[in-house]
């Protein structure tokens, strides 16, 4: 079944994207598809370089008369490029899970901490300290790591987008905005991170 109807289908039943006993992965990496789902879908990514090269391998020896065995070839995947679909994390109280998938299916939307706090029945102050005792961080800085790792799939993608562009689609103000968060966790800037991904391929 696409990943887009088993999704839908689990929005249709009253049963959130993602917990501990579903995650969803597609294939294909379609952005299109992947993006525009709710959570964002998890995919497969494909080698289509080698796909296409063992095509034309055995294209090339048909044309030439020479015998093909018949079998499969199975060639390994790039890896798994990893949004929220498959972005599990068991959280014990109901308040911070709240928050947490909150968090995570609207990161890359513009919003403050008292929207957060507005989801729980808590005070703003005793859901960071919850939050501090479930995950290890406040849930300003749970929000920082969320868009930053989304960034850091934007900028590894095959299209060069502006910082400008991954700034607003990853929630932040501006690219100066998203420039300082990155470099504090990640200590590169966003073009480094960028440059030192490509260097790997």
């Amino acid at each position: 079944m696409p990943v887009v109807n088993v999704s839908g289908a689990l929005r249709d039943a009253g049963l959130p994207c993602v917990t501990d006993d579903v995650a969803v992965i597609g294939v294909n990496n379609s952005a299109l598809i992947c993006e525009f789902c709710r959570p964002a879908i998890s995919s497969v990514v494909r080698d289509g370089y080698r796909i296409g090269f063992q095509a034309a391998t055995l294209l090339d020896r048909l044309m030439s008369g020479r015998r093909v065995r018949q079998r499969d070839i199975r060639l390994a995947p790039l890896g798994v490029f990893k949004r929220g679909s498959t972005d599990v994390l068991a959280i014990e109280d109901p308040h911070v899970a709240a928050a947490v998938r909150f968090i995570r299916e609207h990161a890359c939307e513009p919003f403050g901490l008292n929207r957060l706090a507005q989801l729980v029945p808590i005070s703003r102050r005793w859901l960071e300290h919850r939050f501090r005792q479930c995950l290890g961080r406040s849930p300003y800085e749970f929000v920082c790591r969320t868009r930053v790792e989304r960034a850091k799939q934007l900028l590894a993608g095959p299209e060069k987008l502006k910082l400008k562009q991954i700034a607003v689609a990853c929630g932040f103000r501006d690219s100066m905005r998203l420039r300082l968060v990155f470099r504090r966790l990640t200590g590169l800037t966003p073009a480094e991170y960028r440059a030192s991904h490509r260097q790997k391929r």
